[in-house]
């Protein structure tokens, strides 16, 4: 598609929309803006270089998955992400993004998927909200070059061991700190 019109009509009551695969480009901002109550948005597989700028409106969000593009964070798409306070999944591997997604203020937060994802940091914040039982990272193929202080058998430490990492793509140092935060919650 490329590009999709802007809208002028009311559509609160759209809660997803699912572009995967439909060639929209970052011009997809028009469109977007007028679903303020979306609760999903999915668009996979497209030509997006950044953060749609609609999201900065998109309150209600609870799953976002723009994985397989050509996203680059920046510290405006950052802050954009770190409102998102009601993001229950944040997917967006296979995007160059650089810089590490802002999670601080995100308490329903349950996963995300940032393979492949060019980063060296595990995102921001990760620490600062409550994370749930079955809170789930993915940061395979991904060069990290640290890993978060925790306190061996804490609630961070099982954050930690329970994040997937592609063994051969952390530095050593790293690896030996996640293999002993594995080992202190079982």
């Amino acid at each position: 598609l490329g590009t999709l019109p802007p809208l002028e009509a009311n559509f609160d009551h759209v809660a997803d929309i699912n572009l995967n695969g439909a060639g929209v480009t970052d011009s997809i901002d028009g469109f977007l803006s007028m679903f303020k109550h979306l609760r999903t948005l999915q668009a996979d597989t497209n030509q997006l270089t950044r953060l749609p700028g609609a999201l900065g409106s998109m309150r209600y969000l609870k799953m976002l998955v723009l994985t397989d593009g050509a996203i680059q964070l920046t510290d405006s798409g950052v802050a954009a992400l770190k409102e998102l306070n009601q993001l229950e999944f944040l997917g967006l591997s296979m995007n160059p993004l650089g810089l590490a997604p802002d999670i601080s203020r995100m308490p329903y937060l349950r996963g995300g998927e940032l393979v492949q994802s060019g980063l060296s940091n595990w995102p921001v914040g990760l620490f600062d909200q409550p994370r749930p039982d079955n809170f789930s990272l993915n940061l395979k193929l991904n060069v990290l070059t640290d890993i978060p202080d925790a306190v061996p058998g804490s609630d961070q430490a099982r954050i930690l061991a329970r994040t997937r990492l592609s063994h051969d793509q952390v530095s050593e140092a790293v690896l030996e700190k996640y293999k002993a935060y594995k080992s202190s919650v079982g």
